[in-house]
């Protein structure tokens, strides 16, 4: 479509072209919200922090702070290790196991549903978190809930929310990474509770008289978008390190590190961006087409104005007008 003969391509116009990709990406990005990059992230809080970074992030959609309903029931280690110290909402603890394969279990006296996990580690390293669970105590089922190993740090709370609730009576979570379980915190959370969170401005950010005030919940917030990733400033500052934020976060579409992938963009953006991509590469040429990139250029505005129509959940909208008598 760019009017260039495939025995002409060069690896100089492929390198362009795979860099005009990039910037098509971005600029679609930069238009609307596109539903396939928006991802939900849970993030653990903790007390007296008040500035979280999202890195490789646009921007924030949405964000609800959360409270999480936590299994009262004592938790106990497999090998040696105070679980009492993952369980005191301090951070400065944890409930060191000094033997590998180890795990921490709680334990129910009935039948009781799990919908989310949360570990805190206390040391930096690699983990490969595995839970299990079981209603008989004898028989496990059991849930990976890192496919490889991931680096960790300490002090960056990892939450998991499971897909269905998890039923048992007894819930166990280990590391299958040969390192032993040292965390800071640990929740075994049979319910949240999850309220939205309002954004300001940045006037009304730095009007605030105390940006340091804390409290139980946090109802406010302002986005700073840097350059390598918006950073959430909340406001007041949480006071304990038992709450999370639900964030649905937009992302750039990732572009892809060589000719053999697969673009991870959905069949409706196919055809606006292959004749995109044409528009700017033909734009490449030493000798320019005019009534050829005139075709283009139209054909790319009408494919784009599609494919943005369509980026939409078809959601029902419902108006209702207020009609009121007016007295004076």
């Amino acid at each position: 479509r760019a009017g260039i003969v495939s025995s002409t391509i060069s690896a100089e116009m492929l390198k362009r072209a795979k860099t005009n990709i990039g910037l098509l990406l971005r600029t679609v990005a930069n238009d609307s919200p596109n539903l396939w990059v928006l991802r939900p992230l849970i993030i653990g809080l903790l007390k007296g922090k008040h500035r979280y970074q999202i890195e490789n992030a646009i921007d924030i959609r949405n964000l609800l702070f959360r409270t999480n309903t936590v299994l009262t029931t004592d938790l106990s280690s497999s090998v040696d290790g105070d679980t009492s110290l993952c369980v005191d909402n301090d951070r400065a603890t944890a409930c060191v196991q000094t033997s590998a394969n180890g795990y921490i279990e709680a334990t129910t006296s009935d039948i009781t549903s799990i919908c989310s996990f949360g570990l805190l580690p206390s040391v930096t390293g690699t983990q490969q978190l595995v839970f299990s669970y079981s209603q008989d105590g004898i028989t496990f089922a059991s849930i990976s809930l890192d496919s490889a190993l991931v680096d960790v740090s300490p002090l960056t709370w990892r939450y998991f929310d499971f897909s269905e609730l998890i039923y048992g009576t007894v819930f166990r979570i280990s590391d299958a990474s040969g390192n032993p379980l040292t965390p800071a915190e640990v929740q075994f959370i049979s319910k949240v509770s999850e309220v939205p969170c309002y954004r300001l401005n940045i006037d009304d950010y730095e009007s605030l008289p105390d940006k340091r005030a804390t409290g139980s919940q946090s109802y406010q917030f302002y986005v700073e978008r840097l350059v390598d990733g918006p950073i959430i400033n909340l406001w007041p500052v949480p006071d304990t390190n038992l709450t999370s934020l639900y964030a649905m976060v937009q992302y750039y579409p990732s572009e892809p590190a060589t000719f053999s992938e697969v673009l991870s963009i959905p069949q409706r953006w196919f055809e606006y961006l292959v004749v995109a991509l044409a528009t700017r590469m033909h734009k490449e040429l030493p000798q320019i087409d005019q009534v050829r990139l005139a075709m283009l250029e139209q054909d790319s505005a009408l494919l784009y104005q599609v494919a943005r129509d369509e980026e939409r959940d078809k959601s029902p909208i419902r108006m209702v007008p207020k009609i009121r008598g007016y007295t004076r």
